[in-house]
């Protein structure tokens, strides 16, 4: 092709500071569902149609690429060249130039950010220092202000090549795994290889001003301005990228595909992400030393096949590992919370991960359809199948796994060192509980580990068929006694916390300071409803001795009363009347005062009090209490004095379980007729609970703390 016949082809679109005054052909453009993107209209769209609109739909076209085939305009046959060292003056239809590339610390970066791309993509990404833009798919560069890129491309979007600038100066000069530097290069290949920006906006914007998808944020894309905490409808904490993120990965999968280079590359092998990697620094030196920035930064993991393994046992935070395999069609993802931070991993669409190893802190983990092997190590574990056949190690700690599904619908065998549980009929294959787990609980009904093994063993077990029937290989439980308890919820609704706004790094790029958005009042705020009246009262700073609860309210003494927490660690005093409380987020301390009490901690390691001291009959239900890890103090408890009952299953319709009856003043010799105070541990057993401690003027328990 001749120079006067290509330049009538070729056309230079870019974004960002510089690139941007040359992509004078893109116009306003509508989303992929039709619906136009303005701050006033935002939509809530699928993974899928996010990475439409990264491909195709914020240039307002077919989208561009590279030619990665051995025919067309600029055929590159799977390797794409590019050069760090300068671009040896102006480069054509562009006019970019620098003489000498960018630093030695960013050459190393930019790299290691190539080496991600390649591992998933399959790509072949060579390093050169030629000039030629018929060889160079990527100039990059450091001596124009701020970070952009652009291309040079045919009309059918073919690119010819692409120039990154990232200035010396962005960011502050850094050049680490954990800065806005490494995820600024990631954006900016991104544009290079294709992709646009998640809206209409390049330069600058704010969420609530320019985001057309509700769900645009660094937790979705790296093609995103606005962080996790930004856009106030995201459940992370704010953290920057070490890698792209789910929607970059379909979007670029849609483009390069085609030619044999998509997700479909990424680790077939058997890989261990995180400590003890099985991800060598020569293949990628970012995976390399994720288990040494995993608790600071937020990425996607991409894995097509092998047996594969997440690895966080390093780690002391309470964390929660979902394997939950990802569609593109859901509109938000199952996200991890790794060493302190919430949401900052997340699985790439299709990914597949077996297998996953918790640390020290009390941690959830969540399984998938495959076979998984589940290790909580230390902490206070909770384990999820969610099919599959599974295998369930506690460690150390008090360890429970849960099913979501009736006693009855499983059947029993016992192993050396494990209890087999068959769900085959109900999805959950026939997973083994090794010894190292002391509860399993059941949507009905929870039952310690030594319990079960107990009854297993009084049926005769040597194998089992599913089914509740109480045949070979069954265990039904004691139907429920009749019980009135005196409080039950009206609604339980997930109290949203008020975000923190954290301040987002400059957009890439910032061609011109854009003024920070007012303050908001970020005082939490408690939900009280009394009489079916719903107010929202400001939290008050907490007072007490405990350390780490930040917030506190007291209730009103009304006759009935619902309080729902802050989703911080808040400390909830129900005061006199018969209470209904939910905690929400956060590690907090529930009291139901005087009166009956339903106390909810919901997320967290709760704290519970329950009064026998008001001179009248209560009874308190606690639904969630976790054992081992959560306690309850129940005042007015005299040593010596006071009569202790237990019935295994009681408690009100759909909330049953180990209850306590507490006769404060002893008058009651054999039954339940002097009884002052009731608590009902809602799902558990008496034999799941452990132990308790009697003190003078109250009994604490502890489960599982002997």
């Amino acid at each position: 092709m001749t120079s006067d016949a290509r330049d009538t082809l070729l056309h230079v679109s870019g974004c960002g500071c510089a690139a941007c005054s040359m992509d004078i052909d893109r116009r306003v453009m509508a989303d992929p569902s039709g619906v136009t993107g303005t701050a006033g209209a935002r939509v809530v769209a699928s993974l899928d149609e996010m990475a439409d609109y990264l491909r195709v739909g914020y240039w307002g076209n077919s989208g561009i690429r590279h030619n990665l085939g051995a025919t067309g305009n600029d055929p590159n046959n799977g390797v794409l060249h590019y050069n760090l060292s300068g671009t040896g003056g102006a480069l054509a239809y562009s006019g970019v130039n620098d003489a000498d590339g960018v630093s030695a610390a960013r050459a190393e970066l930019i790299r290691d950010a190539f080496d991600v791309y390649s591992a998933v993509l399959g790509i072949r990404f060579v390093e050169t220092t030629s000039t030629d833009a018929g060889l160079v798919d990527f100039f990059f560069t450091d001596n124009a202000s701020g970070a952009y890129a652009g291309s040079v491309r045919y009309g059918d979007g073919s690119i010819y090549y692409s120039y990154v600038n990232v200035a010396a100066s962005w960011s502050g000069a850094t050049s680490t795994y954990d800065d806005y530097t490494l995820q600024t290069i990631f954006h900016e290949i991104g544009h290079a290889l294709g992709l646009g920006h998640q809206g209409n906006y390049n330069g600058s914007g704010g969420y609530s001003t320019s985001a057309q998808f509700q769900n645009d944020s660094w937790q979705a894309t790296m093609m995103s301005y606005f962080s996790q905490s930004e856009n106030t409808e995201v459940a992370a904490s704010y953290a920057l990228l070490q890698t792209p993120m789910a929607v970059d990965w379909i979007a670029l999968d849609d483009i390069y595909g085609r030619y044999g280079y998509g997700t479909a590359n990424a680790f077939t092998g058997d890989t261990v992400y995180g400590f003890n990697t099985t991800i060598s620094a020569e293949e990628s030196r970012i995976w390399n030393a994720y288990a040494t920035y995993a608790g600071r930064t937020a990425s996607t993991i991409v894995d097509a096949g092998g047996i594969d393994t997440v690895d966080f046992s390093g780690y002391r935070a309470d964390q929660r590992i979902d394997l939950t395999v990802q569609t593109g069609g859901q509109t938000s993802q199952n996200a991890s919370n790794i060493g302190g931070r919430i949401g900052n991993l997340t699985l790439a669409v299709g990914t597949v991960i077996e297998n996953a190893i918790g640390g020290a802190g009390n941690d959830i983990l969540i399984g998938n359809g495959a076979d998984n092997r589940l290790v909580g190590n230390g902490g206070n574990d909770v384990f999820y199948g969610r099919g599959g056949n599974d295998v369930f190690d506690g460690g150390a700690g008090f360890d429970q796994v849960v099913y979501d599904i009736a006693f009855s619908a499983f059947s029993f065998r016992l192993l050396e060192g494990a209890i087999e549980v068959v769900g085959e009929a109900v999805g959950e294959g026939i997973d083994r509980v090794l010894d190292t787990i002391e509860s399993i609980r059941f949507s009905d009904i929870a039952y310690g580990f030594s319990d079960l093994v107990a009854m297993i063993g009084s049926a005769g077990t040597t194998g089992g068929s599913s089914g509740g029937t109480g045949g070979a290989g069954t265990v039904t439980p004691t139907p429920a006694p009749t019980t009135q308890p005196a409080v039950t919820p009206t609604v339980n609704p997930a109290p949203t916390p008020a975000p923190t706004p954290a301040p987002a790094p400059a957009p890439t790029p910032a061609p011109t300071p854009v003024a920070p958005p007012p303050t908001p009042d970020t005082t939490p705020k408690f939900k009280v409803v009394v009489d079916g009246t719903e107010r929202v009262v400001p939290a008050s700073a907490y007072t007490g001795p405990v350390a780490g609860i930040d917030w506190q309210h007291l209730g009103s003494g009304a006759a009935r009363e619902e309080i729902f927490g802050t989703g911080q660690a808040d400390f909830i005093n129900g005061l006199a009347g018969d209470d209904v409380i939910f905690g929400g987020k956060g590690n907090d301390i529930l009291d139901a005062g005087v009166g009956s009490g339903f106390l909810g901690g919901e997320e967290g390691i709760d704290t519970f009090f329950v009064d026998a001291r008001g001179g009248q009959v209560a009874w308190s239900t606690i639904t969630d209490f976790i054992p081992g890890s959560e306690q309850v103090t129940i005042w007015g408890f005299r040593p010596g004095i006071s009569r202790i009952f237990w019935e295994n299953r009681a408690g009100a319709a759909g909330y049953e379980g180990a209850t306590v009856f507490i006769d404060i003043d002893g008058s009651s010799q054999s039954d339940r007729s002097g009884v002052d105070v009731a608590v009902t541990f809602t799902g558990h057993s008496v034999g799941s609970l452990g132990p308790s401690f009697e003190l003078d003027g109250l009994l604490w328990f502890r489960p599982g703390i002997s």
